[in-house]
């Protein structure tokens, strides 16, 4: 955190009291062995180093930069954050690269406790089929999340739930949706088929388990809230919308990689601009988006120079396959007759 402070206040050029970057640097490699060493005092009293040093360069940097800028405004935010919170305290900072970040307690001997956002499952009751999947920030009780898995399932399959199976974390009839049944793990005196298909609940641990180690669900790769949200387009898609709309707005049928991320990076809120850790995209990290489409970057010809680039044609049928067709103008063409 401290490093990232020193690194922005030189793009601005600000010249700071000290930069601690060598005794910072010390002292968390002292940290480190004494806490590797169970020598947990000595440990502490190199963690109160640290947060001395990182205190000492945000007020310097607070005293000489009266009105900072988004980035730089973000970082002090976080380190003011960070110095502040507690150990007894709610809603603390556990990364810093991904502030939304929660604490959520699993009960478990193995791992008690996880860090990101609670995902909810919704799958059918005989067969293993995933109808919904979507993040929830705030780590709210259970029982309150019912009512949006049962609507987003209903709203992709258009098939509204009768009966629903849940476990005893979603207790509470105040949080049960009208016109479904809900039936909770450990009921008694139930039908013999509805006692079946309350024990094949449990059917959905192993099915959580496989989302999470084959189909990547255990790490987002996507930034923040947005990138969390598992309903929204993929980066690949997104890249593909980017590049349709860059040729419909500049009507050419080719363009050269280095155009492309200049194209790119031009919006601000687009992910293009800070993609690679921070700075622009590259034209591999391009290449490899594409790749996924069957589109490839051959040596093209623009005016008297060739450079790697991609053709318009390239795009016809991914554009077909994964894009919705592009809204036209509601204009109606009148037909003036020629005297």
């Amino acid at each position: 955190m401290r490093e990232d402070l020193v690194k922005e206040a030189k793009k601005r050029h600000v010249l700071l009291r000290q930069s601690y970057s060598y005794v910072g640097k010390y002292a968390l490699l002292k940290q480190n062995r004494y806490a590797h060493a169970r020598q947990m005092k000595r440990a502490q009293q190199e963690l109160r180093k640290l947060k001395n040093y990182l205190g000492r360069v945000t007020r310097d940097i607070i005293h000489k930069v009266a009105h900072p800028d988004g980035q730089l405004n973000e970082l002090i935010c976080l380190s003011k954050r960070l110095l502040a919170q507690k150990r007894e305290d709610k809603n603390k900072l556990y990364s810093l690269h991904a502030p939304e970040v929660e604490c959520i307690a699993k009960g478990k001997a193995k791992a008690k406790y996880e860090f990101g956002c609670k995902v909810a499952v919704t799958t059918t009751c005989k067969e293993p089929w995933v109808t919904s999947v979507f993040a929830v920030h705030g780590n709210p009780y259970d029982g309150r999340t019912l009512g949006k898995s049962l609507s987003q399932s209903e709203r992709l399959t258009e098939i509204k739930a009768e009966d629903a199976f849940v476990d005893r974390g979603y207790r509470g009839k105040r949080h049960h949706p009208e016109g479904t049944r809900i039936f909770i793990s450990g009921t008694k005196r139930l039908a013999g088929v509805l006692k079946k298909l309350l024990r094949s609940h449990s059917g959905i641990e192993p099915i959580i388990g496989h989302l999470k180690k084959d189909h990547r669900l255990d790490r987002n790769y996507l930034l923040g809230t947005t990138g969390d949200n598992e309903l929204a387009p993929s980066m690949g898609v997104e890249l593909l919308t980017d590049i349709q709309e860059m040729f419909e707005t500049k009507r050419i049928d080719r363009v050269s990689s280095i155009e492309l991320i200049r194209s790119l990076c031009a919006n601000d809120e687009k992910p293009w601009a800070t993609y690679n850790r921070g700075s622009e995209i590259k034209p591999r990290q391009i290449a490899n988006r594409l790749k996924e489409f069957g589109i490839i970057s051959n040596t093209i010809r623009i005016g008297t120079l060739t450079a790697k680039g991609y053709l318009k044609s390239h795009f016809v049928d991914a554009f077909a396959r994964y894009l919705d067709p592009p809204k036209r103008n509601n204009v109606t063409e009148l037909a003036i007759p020629a005297f």
